[in-house]
């Protein structure tokens, strides 16, 4: 849950009430999109907090595009990773 602690602390006054509604709704289906990959829950951990900081790299305060977020949360999180293989459906 350190993921989610993270972006509680990065709630207001950083960002609105919507753009944090916005921020948890990216989280929470990026991490549904790549949770399969993670089958150990110490490494399942560690991959959800630096998505957690992926999602809050790319939100700008008043953003409330979750779909976008994700999106690009998504993106930064494979290139930090060395993924290069670029996917159509992110």
């Amino acid at each position: 849950m350190r993921a989610r602690q993270l972006l509680d602390r990065s709630g207001p006054p950083l960002f609105s009430p919507e753009t944090m509604k916005a921020v948890n709704q990216a989280l929470d289906n990026a991490w549904a999109t790549i949770a399969h990959k993670y089958v150990d829950d110490a490494k399942a951990a560690e991959a959800r907090l630096k998505l957690a900081e992926c999602v809050l790299a790319v939100t700008r305060d008043g953003s409330h595009d979750a779909d976008q977020i994700e999106r690009l949360a998504l993106m930064m999180f494979q290139i930090s990773n060395g993924e290069t293989t670029c996917k159509s459906d992110l």
